[in-house]
């Protein structure tokens, strides 16, 4: 066992020596051992930062390629609701027509939702996944598939940002539109744990407050209801939560 040396042993200069070439006789004999892990600590600090730019390398190539498909969907989808604006007659000029969408999914969005998909199952963690999934899952929600909304987005709803809390928004509200309640609360729970979601939490409490009381639970929907009026910053959230709360009060009377 070593000797624990005493204050003023330290302060001699002959003590000081003498630890120091302990210490230097040690790192001599185990030189090999020293010399490896100051490479194993720069091959590890080396490699994080060699992973971090190359994930960044394709993070940046996958968000390319995604928002040239991103921008068909958008102009075929803004396409598609002109086309259902009501032409005014009395207009002086009418402008030519947009086209319609047929109600069938792959004749109107085939391709992009082809693309979307390859992107989710090659690149399930990254941003641009989650941003594809995203808009796949309005697609099939839009045109009646629920379920295949909810598969993809259960493909990318792992991650702590913001993207990740907006897919557990979308995966809790398919949930409770299948009158699955239960579900739907434990992804808005997901959601509102989420740090960076905080814009979020005033809708968030309000559509749990919804499940909460057709679940039949009158004290934890009136909590969301208050949750939801107190942390709100936009007054129609605000005026919908003292609506459902006077409801819920209305119905307990």
């Amino acid at each position: 066992m070593s000797k624990k040396l005493s204050k003023e042993e330290l302060r001699s200069p002959d003590k000081m020596t003498q630890e120091l070439q302990k210490g230097f006789t040690w790192t001599t004999k185990h030189s090999g051992l020293v010399a490896g892990l100051i490479v194993a600590l720069l091959v590890i600090g080396g490699g994080y930062t060699a992973f971090a730019m190359w994930s960044e390398h394709k993070e940046a190539q996958v968000q390319e390629k995604y928002f040239k498909f991103e921008k068909e969907y958008l102009e075929k989808k803004q396409t598609f609701q002109q086309a259902d604006i009501p032409v005014d007659p009395k207009a002086p000029k009418n402008p030519t027509p947009s086209a319609k969408a047929t109600g069938d999914i792959e004749a109107d969005y085939g391709t992009i939702i082809k693309e979307f998909n390859t992107i989710i199952s090659e690149n399930q963690n990254t941003k641009a996944a989650k941003m594809a999934a995203l808009n796949l899952s309005e697609i099939y929600n839009n045109y009646g598939k629920p379920d295949e909304a909810l598969t993809v987005l259960n493909k990318v709803k792992s991650g702590s940002d913001l993207l990740a809390a907006l897919v557990w928004t979308q995966v809790g509200t398919l949930q409770a539109d299948k009158q699955d309640c239960k579900s739907a609360l434990e992804s808005w729970a997901k959601a509102l744990s989420n740090s960076k979601a905080g814009f979020l939490s005033s809708s968030l409490f309000l559509k749990q407050g919804l499940c909460h009381e057709s679940l039949g639970d009158v004290a934890q929907a009136e909590a969301s209801y208050t949750k939801a009026k107190e942390s709100s910053k936009e007054a129609s959230t605000a005026k919908s939560a003292e609506k459902y709360l006077r409801l819920l009060k209305v119905k307990q009377n």
